[in-house]
């Protein structure tokens, strides 16, 4: 049996934590997880419905929960995944210069998205970007006073509209080395990054956002340095830092937002699935509530051009398996394969401060949080000619600076499974149950 992922916590200071072992816990059954739905679904009933809970979202204070707290209450309950594909999970950003890329500077066309210049101007060598603080770059020219992006060059690059017409993916396997079925022994194995606020301080609800970082999106468009999440708004007990203590259960799950393309929903505790610790994991107080997410899906979309662009690396995180409208409709995602499942034990933990908050001397590779920063080429040129148009192609920017850094209630509420042909899911053996609806 595979033991946990280490936890990492970049964050003021740097720690390192690890959690003690505990052998043949987590032996969940389907009757524990009929009792769990039922009770969450009773706590649904008590109150008004957690779907529709929109917050008055804040960051923590400095310190208000330590790190070390905070990364143990992450592992806790951050999700699972399961992918369409084989060839892709979420890894640290670095993976993005891990074949030399330089970090280049550039500005922004009328758009307001980044340009891919030639020649390419470098702003801190690859040699740098590991051990260097690149936090205090500018962003804003000093001559002309425009505003500045920073970006690398991902692995790897998309040659054609088939799904198999890349070398992201050969790139990917060739940096990774022979990790087989165990991608923690992969040389970026899969990590979370973890953004901890207050959904509603004074109601106690905290907020765990889960970002995915995907150095390239695969799909029926294509564009490198992909930023997912998913959102868990918990309710808290307690009045002290007992709320806060993963050992204890006063931390309750209310409501699972899931972000996918340009939509997003929220979703019950009992109307997604939940597994938990893996039997004979490791995995400290063994009382963890693990989410699955299933990441990315199949599509095939035919554009007014004539061309056809598949792909199954979108990233988009659904709450159930199933196959789901995309892109306004006109095509559908299948996201019924299971391809890779990844337990939430297999994945690091990255605490991601408010920017202005964290030491870069001390952890150098998060100095992109503090810039203008792409983990992309701003554009991919393989393309279909309306996907160019309406930005598609383009590098998304970083989570700190995406409008639902702080994010409240998904505006509209998308209820993607709605009607959609849903499939069962059948967990690995060892992922014991708490929830785990029917179709």
């Amino acid at each position: 049996m595979k033991q946990a992922a280490s936890l990492t916590v970049l964050a003021l200071p740097l720690l390192a934590v690890a959690l003690p072992g505990c052998g043949g816990c987590g032996s969940g059954s389907d009757g524990g997880a009929t009792d769990a739905a039922a009770t969450d679904a009773a706590s649904a009933d008590a109150g008004p419905d957690p779907r529709y809970l929109d917050g008055t979202p804040e960051p923590l204070d400095p310190g208000e929960i330590p790190p070390a707290t905070l990364a143990v209450l992450a592992t806790k309950f951050q999700p699972c995944h399961v992918h369409t594909g084989l060839d892709s999970w979420a890894v640290d950003v670095s993976y993005g210069w891990s074949l030399g890329s330089d970090l280049y500077v550039t500005t922004y066309d009328a758009g307001g998205d980044p340009i891919d210049p030639f020649p390419r101007t470098v702003a801190v060598p690859a040699v740098d970007l590991a051990a260097t603080d690149w936090s205090g770059l500018p962003a804003m020219d000093p001559v002309t006073g425009e505003p500045l992006a920073y970006f690398v060059d991902v692995p790897g690059d998309n040659l054609g509209p088939g799904a198999d017409e890349m070398d992201w993916n050969v790139e990917w396997e060739a940096i990774q080395g022979p990790f087989g079925d165990d991608p923690t022994t992969a040389t970026f194995p899969p990590t979370h990054y973890v953004h901890a606020y207050w959904y509603d301080r004074g109601a106690q609800i905290l907020a765990l956002q889960y970002w995915f970082y995907y150095p390239y999106d695969k799909f029926v468009n294509n564009h490198e340095g992909d930023w997912e999440h998913i959102t868990i708004v918990l309710g808290l007990a307690g009045t002290g830092a007992e709320r806060f203590d993963a050992s204890t259960d006063n931390q309750t799950p209310l409501v699972y937002h899931f972000s996918f393309h340009s939509s997003a929903g929220a979703w019950l505790p009992d109307e997604v699935v939940r597994v938990g610790d893996r039997t004979g994991a490791a995995c400290g107080a063994c009382n963890g509530d693990h989410v699955v997410v299933f990441s990315g899906g199949h599509a095939c979309l035919t554009f007014p051009s004539g061309d056809t662009y598949c792909g199954d690396y979108s990233g988009a995180s659904y709450p159930r398996p199933g196959t789901f409208p995309v892109e306004f409709g006109i095509t559908q995602e299948d996201a019924t394969g299971a391809g890779r499942l990844i337990h939430a034990d297999e994945f690091a933990v990255v605490l991601l401060d408010e920017p202005g908050r964290v030491d870069y001397a001390a952890n150098p590779t998060l100095s992109w949080l503090a810039l203008p920063f792409f983990a992309g080429v701003p554009r991919v040129a393989v393309n279909d000619v309306l996907v160019m148009a309406t930005g598609g192609d383009v590098a998304p920017t970083h989570p700190a600076r995406k409008s639902n850094w702080l994010g409240g209630l998904p505006d509209p509420v998308v209820d993607i499974t709605a009607g959609a042909p849903l499939v069962p899911f059948t967990p690995p053996a060892d992922w014991p149950v708490i929830t785990n609806p029917a179709p």
